[in-house]
């Protein structure tokens, strides 16, 4: 039976609730639920998803004896008892008492009022379609750290949204740590036919702008979100900002030490002077490999970003398509015939003039592919012969030293420096020398080589004279002396028999 400390009119709407919208059929299954703890609507927000099992177990099964109803019994003698046969709880009623059971916490959380209304069956649906996404939902990768390409700038952008990807110990998005305003106040009440306030589309957008600051439950996600900043800041400067905010394990005051030091007014126009200084003066021709098209026009993109974020934060005229269009085309530098022809094309297009994106693919399209081509060249970065580098006094010991000491090679930057002025004069003159030597010796190369060449030319020329056709040449015999020849006095003869 319900308990007697409640008043009649929370336990009336407690017991038509429990009939109406999770679906007991009699009042005394409804008696029963109450019995076990739900005695008013806002007693839902006090089980959990373990809790009403445990109840639809106890109501189902309660244990016990009750007096026999079905027992005939004589007058003044005492009725029989049987063991307690409990009440059935379907498993559709259970799975709404759990449903109901959540939102009520959530309402409980946020401030919301726990009525007939707001657990109403078709909302309490709603909310465990949320649930399910919540259950479903994987934590991202680990937010990428401050580097050179990855400012601090971009990491502060990025942060809000990269938080709303990773669920706390309550069930919320960790954005709702940092977001703007730590107290906002009474939530709105439910729009028509919906789970939420009028102006939210979805309950976890609601839930972030109104999960309250207090209780174990932030404390835990405030420490979560300081993690997130500390492997942000790692081995940075900006990791000094966080450094008081770690014992506490304070994140969102480390979030706002963070925001003060680097989001204030010069730090955005320092962003806005960059970006328009990009934008006007990088020119791409299709000259270098490692900086294609596609990165130059990235680079214009995150460039206007950069602007949009400024000019949320300072005063600042965005660029329209247009002027981004054209600035696009002024930093195209090349003669490539694609390239011009999509450059004509969008000139004469209003459209495209006034569209960034639709001209970029333009120009990714047309973009002649070149991965294909065999690089003229390669970097390289060192030769290995297996031996060990040698040391500047291992090399002088093979070298010839001037009349002033100094060895008389090639000298690297830093140890000619320290050469007197006497030394690096010497060593001027030697070089002199040793670079006249070289001249006269490829002169005299390409001396011989001319010679060379034109005794072939000359010898090749005297065999095609003396060549006699094959059909009438006389094969020798080599026990015979040449013909007209004589091997004592050199006189000549006739070679006949």
């Amino acid at each position: 039976m319900p308990n007697p400390k409640i008043s009649t009119m929370a336990a009336n709407i407690c017991r038509t609730y429990l009939k109406r919208e999770i679906g007991l059929s009699t009042d005394e299954q409804a008696n029963a639920v109450m019995a076990e703890g739900i005695s008013d609507l806002g007693s839902f927000a006090l089980f959990s998803k373990d809790d009403i099992k445990t109840l639809c177990s106890s109501v189902r099964k309660p244990g016990g004896t009750i007096p026999d109803p079905n027992a005939t019994v004589a007058v003044g003698a005492t009725r029989p008892t049987i063991s307690n046969p409990g009440f059935r709880i379907p498993a559709i009623c259970e799975s709404r008492l759990i449903d109901a059971a959540y939102t009520a916490t959530l309402y409980d959380m946020i401030g919301r009022p726990i009525t007939e209304a707001t657990l109403a069956a078709a909302l309490i649906r709603e909310f465990r379609i949320h649930h399910q996404l919540v259950k479903d939902h994987k934590e991202p990768d680990s937010i990428k750290s401050i580097s050179k390409s990855f400012t601090i700038m971009k990491a502060l952008d990025q942060l809000p949204g990269y938080l709303r990807e990773v669920i706390g110990v309550q069930g919320v998005a960790l954005s709702y740590v940092i977001r703007e305003n730590p107290t906002p106040g009474n939530v709105p009440a439910l729009a028509a036919n919906k789970a939420t306030s009028a102006n939210y589309s979805s309950i976890m957008d609601e839930l972030i702008d109104h999960c309250p600051h207090i209780g174990a439950g932030f404390a835990e996600d405030n420490a979560a979100v300081l993690q997130v900043i500390v492997e942000m800041t790692k081995d940075t400067s900006h990791a000094s900002s966080v450094k008081p905010h770690v014992s506490k394990r304070d994140g969102r005051a480390a979030y706002l030490a963070l925001t003060q030091h680097n989001m204030g007014n010069s730090k955005f126009e320092e962003l806005v002077n960059a970006a328009e200084q990009m934008v006007l003066t990088r020119i791409w021709n299709g000259k270098n490999a490692r900086y294609s098209l596609k990165q130059h026009i990235c680079r214009h993109r995150d460039a206007y970003n950069d602007m949009v974020r400024a000019s949320q934060n300072i005063t600042y005229a965005l660029p329209e398509g247009r002027t981004r269009v054209s600035r696009l085309l002024a930093s195209l530098a090349t003669t490539e015939p694609n390239i011009v022809s999509a450059k004509t094309q969008i000139l004469s297009n209003a459209i495209l003039m006034g569209s960034f994106e639709d001209a970029a693919e333009l120009l990714l399209l047309v973009n002649p592919k070149r991965s294909h081509e065999p690089r003229t060249g390669h970097r390289i970065s060192a030769v290995n012969t297996g031996d060990r580098k040698r040391k500047s006094g291992n090399r002088d010991k093979n070298c010839e030293r001037g009349r002033s000491g100094v060895s008389l090679r090639y000298h690297k930057v830093h140890e000619y420096k320290k050469l007197s002025e006497e030394q690096k004069q010497e060593l001027k003159e030697w070089r002199a020398k040793q670079n006249e030597a070289k001249t006269q010796l490829v002169s005299q190369v390409e001396t011989l080589t001319q010679q060379i060449s034109a005794l072939k030319s000359k010898f090749n020329d005297s065999k095609d004279d003396t060549k006699e056709p094959k059909s009438k040449k006389k094969k020798s015999n080599p026990l015979k002396p040449p013909a007209r020849f004589n091997q004592r006095n050199g006189d000549t003869g006739d070679d006949s028999d």
